[in-house]
Parts: structure tokens; C-alpha cells; sequence
């Protein structure tokens, strides 16, 4: 439920209040609290010029602040690949692990090119299926300060630790400080996920690091055929990522873009501008923007 259907139910129950001396029925309450801190921190700066309601409805907000806390949960959370969810409208980073990109390729126990990127994501997406997820908001993502970075956990385990466990993500540094290390070697170990084949960290992809980045996995042979096959010259668009990415010049083409069709060469596809942005590119300057409330487009 969001802020404005809170207010609501709020606003309705102040008016009832007010008409019965300022005290709201036996057993009327909101139903639905908010989920996170911050929605909360919204509601009382929304309603304190309402001061019956803030009277009839003090205690539930101190309860609800003591008991959420900086956690979100959600039980419909998106995913957008294989360590990034949104839950409501807070994209989560998940903390100290780093997944494939939807466009990275792996290659498989008997060197076969697979799609691991997207592979991890829909993991992601069956890992969590209905189930309720909550995160503990860590604070903004130094990369990209739009996103969160989030502990989340699934039924009480810690979903970070999962899909490392799970072979589905590695243990990043410097910020997972090791906690994920024990897990990464175990998934190593027994060959789940990504470590039943070859691949490359997903920072070494993101870079196009073709001549120096570490191959992993126990079927792997450091030899040229390897690295093109995972770093690709000509990489095929994933379903649904048109956006074009240049790793050598950080800068990312939209079908709006004039330069979009004469790139004809792309190494790396986002399937939205966030993503590109997520991962360090910005966005070529002759893209059209269009202005909100006019119907004309113009040239940035």
C-alpha cells in the first residue's frame, strides 16, 4: 500500500474523530502499515498540520517506527538481474556480491556458449518467487546513488549469501570484507551454477578486460578461443536489451539516439538507461529528450 491510500485512511478517520470529540472508534485503525522508514517519515510530515489525527494516531506510528526500522518488504519484489531487486519503489543492490550482467556469456561444462547473465537473473527471480522479501537498507550505492545497497533475506536466510552459495554470484570485494568467501569456495568446490563451466567475474566483464581478466571455473583453459568466446567481437543482443554500450568510451546509445545506428559494433546491451547508468556509461549527447507537457521532441 502506498503513501497516498495511507493518508487516506487517515484523513478519513481524523474527520470521524473530530465529529465524535477528537476520538476514533473502538478498533478503528489503518490497515496496511507502511513498509519502510522513509514511508513513514512521509506520512507524519503529510499529516502534521492534522492535529486530531496525529493525537488518535501517535502510538501506532512509535510502534511502527520501533518495529520497521530501515528495513523494506515487499512480496511482489522485480527483479532486474541477477543481485538487483526493487521492492516498492527502492531499487536494491545487493550488498558484498556481484552476479553476471544480462548480457555476459559463460561457457558450460563441455565449453558450450550460454547466456549465464540471464540465467542468474531468472535464478534470482525462482529463488524468490512468491515469497515475502525484506531488505535492510545499507545506504546509496557509491556507483550509482538512485540505487540502494540492500542486505535482503527470504524466509530468514540471507539471500546475498544464497546465490553466492548457490553458484549464481561471487563474493565482491572490498565490500563483502569476506563474508562471502566460505560460500564461494563451496559452490567452486561442487560445481553449482556458473563454477560447472568457465567464466569471467562480472567486474572484468563490465570492463571488456579480454587480455588481463582471471578466468574461473574448473573447465577453463587460459587460451584466446576462451577469452573471445566470453568477450565476444560481435555479441548478440539480449531479448529486451536494445540499448548499445561502448566500454572504451563509457557512453551508451537509446533507438532515440542519431549515433545508434551508425554504432554498429556494440560490446555491451542494457536493457534500460538505469542499468547503463548503474554500470558506469552516460548517455551519448545527440539523443532526442522529450520536454513533458510538449509534444515536440528536440535534439540534447
Amino acid at each position: 500500500m502506498n503513501i497516498g491510500s495511507h493518508l487516506e485512511q487517515v484523513v478519513g478517520i481524523g474527520r470521524r474523530a473530530a465529529d465524535r470529540g477528537g476520538r476514533p472508534a473502538l478498533g478503528e485503525m489503518v490497515q496496511g502499515p507502511p513498509r519502510c522508514a522513509s514511508e513513514i517519515r512521509e506520512f507524519i510530515l503529510a499529516t502534521r498540520h492534522e492535529k486530531i489525527i496525529l493525537r488518535a494516531m501517535r502510538q501506532w506510528i512509535a510502534t511502527l517506527l520501533l518495529i520497521v526500522g530501515g528495513s523494506c518488504w515487499a512480496a511482489d519484489a522485480i527483479v532486474k538481474d541477477g543481485d538487483t531487486l526493487i521492492l516498492g519503489d527502492t531499487s536494491y543492490k545487493l550488498d558484498g556480491i556481484d552476479a553476471p550482467e544480462p548480457d555476459q556469456v559463460c561457457l558450460d561444462e563441455k565449453g558450450t556458449i550460454w547466456r549465464c547473465g540471464i540465467e542468474a537473473r531468472d535464478r534470482l527471480a525462482k529463488l524468490i518467487d512468491s515469497r515475502t522479501v525484506r531488505c535492510d537498507d545499507k545506504g546509496p550505492d557509491p556507483a550509482y546513488p538512485a540505487r540502494r545497497i540492500g542486505v535482503c533475506w527470504i524466509d530468514g536466510q540471507n539471500l546475498n549469501q544464497l546465490l553466492v552459495r548457490d553458484g549464481w554470484a561471487v563474493n565482491f570485494e572490498p565490500y563483502a570484507k569476506g563474508r562471502f568467501k566460505a560460500d564461494e569456495s563451496d559452490a567452486e568446490k561442487n560445481r553449482r551454477g556458473l563454477w560447472k563451466g568457465c567464466f569471467l567475474a562480472p567486474h572484468d566483464f563490465r570492463h571488456w578486460n579480454k587480455q588481463t581478466a582471471k578466468l574461473h571455473g574448473l573447465t577453463c583453459s587460459d587460451d584466446a578461443t576462451s577469452r573471445n568466446n566470453l568477450l565476444p567481437d560481435h555479441p548478440a543482443m539480449p531479448a529486451g536489451c536494445p540499448i548499445k554500450g561502448n566500454p572504451k568510451s563509457g557512453i551508451y546509445h537509446t533507438e532515440g539516439c542519431r549515433s545508434y545506428r551508425s554504432y554498429e559494433n556494440p560490446k555491451r546491451w542494457f536493457c534500460s538507461e538505469e542499468e547503463a547508468q548503474a554500470a558506469g556509461f552516460r548517455k551519448a549527447k545527440n539523443c532526442r529528450t522529450t520536454y513533458v507537457g510538449r509534444a515536440s521532441r528536440a535534439w540534447a
